[in-house]
């Protein structure tokens, strides 16, 4: 790897004058394979020669043989002449990134980077609470630390490509060049992975090492997968996966294969992308993922019937899909296809076997029912939001087998669409049920919440940072659709329960699509229809709302996603209710009642969920609730942002003046509070802690409001009473509904 001081002074315009050079003799053999035509071989044709002892045709063979060596030569040194000016641009990228972090961005940092590329902290200034130096400079050195990775992989990629070009036979020019170093680096990478699970441990690394590098470059990945076709990609994976003698570090290094392969198939299929794999590709790729590959180690799905050996490809298929944000084009064919398979054949991706070495097809995680590709599909699903969207929202379509497009498709089953079909399934043949040792539908609830995330919300559900995006009416319909569907008769027991709960482990997405629509929550619970949504209105059904809210705020990361939302939604409401232009006859203190009262309403629905988790199904207790500050940093910028109804560029640019910090401290604070101990439940004091910290809250957003107005001590402490009176009246109304639903 090259040192800070060697990319810092690199003198990359050497390498722009070797490839200039290089550049000239491609020129010069070119015109010599032009007059080697024209001047030799075309007139020795038209002599006509012919001997009977075989001279005229030994001298044929040699002019055509040294013509062509002379257009190899032509080649090979064009080849070069191409690595090494891919090689200076690459290396000048780095060199850029490498001056723009150590001249203009530390300075703005306030650190320092030495002559040698050390980092150190140049602000003498008072430190804040929050700020932490020591991991700003670590943060800074890493990003240093990347630059160099990246330079010393475009040198090892023009290495690759110069070597290639040269090629082993030292008797013959080399006809045979890479024609980029993308094209060299997807050969050598193909070749590699053709090794299979006989890959040394060093050959897996250089190969991840090369994915990772290209993971976002489309030459690069379409050239690998093209090189490789969609069966003999999905084959070689899973050779690998399944390597069962894999320690931690081999097996650490298969992750890195399965992510960075994921990575790659995304940017090769996205045809906005040039180059691209073709509609054929993915078309021969669903074919693949319908039929059994025989793997190098021998599987057998079903014990019980011999002669099924192999795995289908689909299997496979689902481990890479796990990585990767997917555009719809490609993605939501395969999402159909296997929801289809699925339908047709509930058992084709059973997995019956007593073996110890059961398929891994997802090496990155220990959840059962990874041999189901459902599972892989809803997770892809989560990392691609307008593939998410379309295969929820939008038209259905029909798949052969084979997975050949037939048309439109009017049912799935019974159901009119995807989401019904998949939340009406029997839980005993959801995936990760299908197989006779560790059963749960616990890793495809999860996936399928993500990709509920991902299709309401418009973002990819792990993507902490990003801003609310305005919804669309299909996206408004679908959570009327998921709210209704988890609040009708048998919806309780899908997500809670003292027996079984298959949709649980999907509580949390839950939480967090209703984080991104307190709108609508608060403006269903209130009747008021001022409350401004983002984007298009969902029209739900107040009793379904309170029921689903009741369901997944057992869940303490969704009630801490809800219970942040709400509280920096009112803050909102509460100022403009104070600080906003009005011709209302109503008083002051009726507009911050009224502000208050819905989100207090759902806090009260909180308490009580949460008191039923605690104290009634056991399945959390205090900490499980109280350690989700994550949660709550993330969900407080999205209710201030979703409240203004702002179009944000950044969370960050867009929430300054609303003290976020300080409403996350405040709700971090509530959560803490919002807790009963045992002999309060059983004294029927079941949220009185709640309901105090609802109060609380109610009041700080009018003390925070004031500080963007101008009102007097007593105004001010009317409208703090009137907060909190109407935070009583709110919790209490909520809590109250919340525990008479249960009789």
């Amino acid at each position: 790897m090259p040192t800070y001081e060697q990319l810092y002074n690199l003198d990359h315009a050497k390498l722009g004058e070797a490839a200039e050079a290089w550049g000239r003799v491609a020129q010069r053999f070119t015109a010599l394979t032009h007059e080697m035509s024209e001047s030799v071989e075309r007139p020795f044709r038209a002599a006509g020669w012919e001997s009977s002892d075989g001279a005229s045709a030994s001298a044929g063979h040699l002019l055509k043989a040294t013509g062509q060596e002379v257009s190899d030569a032509s080649a090979e040194a064009g080849a070069i002449r191409t690595a090494l000016a891919e090689a200076q641009a690459g290396l000048k990228k780095c060199q850029e990134k490498l001056h723009q972090l150590a001249n203009e961005d530390a300075k703005k940092e306030k650190l320092h980077v030495s002559d040698t590329g050390e980092v150190t902290d140049a602000d003498d200034s008072a430190q804040g609470i929050f700020d932490d130096r020591t991991l700003k400079v670590q943060m800074f050195a890493g990003l240093i630390a990347s630059v160099l990775d990246e330079a010393d992989e475009v040198d090892a990629s023009a290495t690759r490509a110069l070597r290639r070009d040269l090629g082993s036979d030292k008797s013959n020019f080399n006809s045979k060049v890479a024609k980029s170093l993308e094209s060299a680096d997807a050969d050598y990478a193909a070749g590699l992975l053709r090794k299979g699970s006989k890959m040394s441990d060093a050959d897996l690394r250089e190969l991840d090492r090369i994915l990772s590098h290209h993971r976002d470059d489309p030459a690069f990945s379409t050239a690998f997968y093209n090189k490789l076709g969609p069966q003999q990609a999905l084959k070689l994976y899973g050779d690998v996966s399944m390597d069962s003698d894999a320690g931690d570090g081999r097996k650490t290094l298969i992750e890195g294969l399965q992510r960075n392969m994921g990575m790659n198939l995304a940017t090769a299929t996205d045809p906005d992308n040039k180059p691209h794999l073709s509609d054929s590709w993915s078309a021969q790729l669903r074919k693949a993922g319908a039929e059994r590959i025989q793997l190098d180690h021998s599987v057998s799905l079903d014990m019980f019937q011999p002669g099924k050996d192999g795995v289908y490809g689909y299997q496979l298929l689902g481990g890479l899909l796990r990585y990767g944000n997917y555009d719809s084009h490609f993605l939501t064919p395969v999402a159909e296809h296997v929801t289809q398979l699925n339908q047709k054949h509930p058992d084709m991706f059973e997995l019956r076997s007593i073996a110890i070495d059961r398929p891994d097809f997802n090496p990155s995680s220990d959840q059962s029912g990874d041999n189901d590709p459902m599972t892989g599909v809803m997770e892809a699903l989560g990392h691609s939001p307008e593939a998410a969207e379309d295969y929820f929202t939008g038209p259905m379509h029909e798949y052969s087998e084979d997975g050949t497009l037939k048309g439109s498709l009017g049912k799935i089953g019974d159901k009119d669409g995807y989401f019904d079909f998949l939340t009406h399934k029997d839980p005993e043949a959801l995936p990760g049920m299908n197989t006779n040792r560790d059963s749960s539908p616990d890793g495809f609830a999860d996936s399928l919440g993500h990709a509920l995330e991902a299709a309401t919300t418009g973002h990819p559900y792990d993507d902490a940072d990003a801003p609310p995006l305005k919804h669309s009416p299909e996206q408004a319909r679908l959570v009327e659709q998921v709210v209704d569907r988890f609040a009708e008769k048998d919806g309780p027991g899908l997500l809670n329960g003292h027996d079984s709960a298959p949709y649980k482990t999907m509580r949390d997405s839950l939480g967090h699509i209703t984080s991104e629509y307190m709108g609508d929550f608060q403006r269903t619970l209130s009747a008021h229809g001022d409350l401004p949504s983002y984007g298009a209105r969902a029209n739900l059904d107040a009793d379904s709302a309170r029921t689903f809210l009741g369901q997944v705020g057992q869940d303490p990361e969704a009630y801490a996603s809800i219970s942040a939302s709400q509280r920096a939604y009112t803050a909102v409401q509460v100022d403009q209710a104070m600080n906003a232009p009005t011709d209302s006859a109503v008083s002051a203190d009726g507009r911050v009642a009224n502000a208050v009262h819905p989100g207090a309403t759902i806090a009260g629905i909180m308490s009580q969920a949460r008191a039923e988790a605690v104290h009634d199904t056991h399945t959390a207790d205090d900490k499980d609730f109280n350690d989700h500050v994550d949660a709550v940093n993330r969900a407080v910028s999205k209710g201030i942002l979703i409240g203004t109804g702002s179009i944000p560029g950044n969370v960050g640019g867009n929430v300054v003046g609303w003290g976020v910090g300080e409403i996350q401290e405040q709700v971090v604070d509530s959560i803490k509070h919002d807790t009963t101990t045992d002999a309060q439940h059983d004294a029927g004091q079941k949220y009185s802690g709640g309901m105090g910290a609802a109060q609380d809250s109610a009041q700080a957003a009018v003390d925070q409001a004031a500080r963007r107005g101008h009102f007097s001590d007593s105004t001010l402490r009317d409208l703090k009473n009137a907060a909190a009176d109407a935070a009583t009246d709110g919790h209490t109304a909520g809590a109250q509904w919340e525990e008479s639903r249960h009789g």
